[in-house]
C-alpha cells in the first residue's frame, strides 16, 4: 500500500518518463495503433464471434461481440470514433465472397498488422525498461512474433471479458435497482462494476508489464504498475470522454475528424500505459536497492550480513 501513497516514487517516476522521452514514444506508438486497430479488433471478434455463435447456436456471435467492443469505445471515444471503426470491421465482416486465395492474402494482412503493433509495443516498453536490442536469428524473431500474436489473443479475450463483464452488470444493476426499494441500490452496483472493471483492466496491464518486455520481471513487480494505471485508466477514460465531447476537437477535420479523436484516445491510453510501465520499473529497482541500503546501513556487505545470519 506504501507504494501507492509514496510521492517520492511518484517524483521519480515522473522524472523517468520524462528522461526516457516516454510523451514521443507514446505518439509513435499511437501513430502505429491507428494503423493496426482495426486488424486487431476484426481478428478478436472474428474468433471471439466464433465462440459466442456456437454458445447461442447462431453461428453470428461477431455481430454480438462487435456491439460489445463498439460499444465500449463510444462510452470511451465517443460516438464518431466508434462509427469509424465499426465502418471497417463491417466492411471487412459484411462484404462478398471472396476466393480463398483474397481471403488467405486478407488475413494475412490483418495478422502482420496486429503483431506489428504487438512488436511497437514491445520496442517501447523495452525502452522503459533500458533493454538494448539484441541481434536475433530469423527462427528467433519468428517464434516472438508468433507469441506476440498468442499474446494478442490473450489480450483480446481479456477485452471482451470486461466488455462482456460490464455489459452483465448493467444488466444486473437495473434489475435490482427496480426490485429494491433503497436509493442507494444503484450506486451500490456501479461501485461494484468500477471495481470489477478495475481489476480486468489491471489483468491486462499486468499481462503486458510481465510479458512483452525483453527482460525477467516477476508479478509481484508487475501488480503495483498494472493497479495504477488500470485507475488512472478508468478515472482518465471519464475524462477524456468528457473532453472528446465538448472540445469539439474533431469538429473542424471534416470527414478526418473521428480519425483524430481515435488518435487523441489512443495517445492518452499510451501514456497511460508508458506511466505504468515507468512505475513499475522504479519501484522495482528501488526494492532491489532496498537490502543493499539497509546492509549499508548496518555495516556489513550483503553477503557477510546474510553469512551472519
Amino acid at each position: 500500500m506504501n507504494a501507492f501513497l509514496d510521492l517520492g516514487l511518484l517524483k521519480a517516476t515522473v522524472a523517468r518518463f520524462n528522461a526516457d522521452k516516454a510523451p514521443r514514444l507514446a505518439a509513435a506508438l499511437s501513430y502505429t495503433t491507428v494503423f493496426a486497430v482495426a486488424p486487431v479488433i476484426i481478428i478478436v471478434v472474428a474468433i471471439a464471434g466464433y465462440v459466442v455463435g456456437v454458445a447461442n447456436g447462431t453461428g453470428h456471435g461477431h455481430h454480438v461481440v462487435e456491439d460489445r467492443l463498439i460499444g465500449a469505445i463510444a462510452s470511451s471515444a465517443g460516438q464518431g470514433a466508434a462509427e469509424t471503426v465499426r465502418q471497417m470491421v463491417t466492411a471487412s465482416f459484411d462484404k462478398p465472397r471472396q476466393s480463398i486465395a483474397a481471403q488467405v492474402i486478407g488475413w494475412i494482412t490483418f495478422i502482420v498488422g496486429a503483431v506489428g503493433l504487438f512488436a511497437a509495443l514491445q520496442d517501447a516498453l523495452n525502452t522503459v525498461w533500458h533493454v538494448e536490442p539484441q541481434k536475433r536469428t530469423i527462427f528467433v524473431a519468428i517464434r516472438e512474433r508468433i507469441a506476440s500474436f498468442g499474446m494478442l489473443l490473450a489480450i483480446g479475450f481479456l477485452l471482451l471479458v470486461t466488455t462482456l463483464a460490464n455489459a452483465v452488470i448493467a444488466v444486473i444493476n437495473a434489475r435490482i435497482a427496480a426490485l429494491l426499494p433503497f436509493a442507494g441500490a444503484g450506486v451500490l452496483f456501479g461501485v461494484i462494476n468500477v471495481v470489477v472493471s478495475i481489476a480486468l483492466i489491471a489483468g491486462l496491464f499486468a499481462l503486458m508489464y510481465r510479458y512483452l518486455p525483453d527482460t525477467e520481471i516477476t508479478w509481484r513487480d508487475v501488480w503495483p504498475g498494472a493497479i495504477v494505471t488500470a485507475v488512472a485508466f478508468v478515472i482518465g477514460q471519464s475524462l477524456i470522454s468528457l473532453y472528446i465531447a465538448h472540445a469539439g476537437i474533431g469538429s473542424g477535420y471534416g470527414a478526418a475528424g473521428s480519425l483524430l479523436v481515435i488518435l487523441v484516445w489512443v495517445y492518452y491510453s499510451s501514456m497511460l500505459l508508458l506511466f505504468g510501465a515507468e512505475f513499475t520499473a522504479v519501484s522495482k529497482e528501488r526494492r532491489a536497492a532496498a537490502p543493499a541500503a539497509t546492509h549499508s546501513a548496518n555495516g556489513a556487505p550483503p553477503r557477510a550480513a546474510a553469512a551472519g545470519r
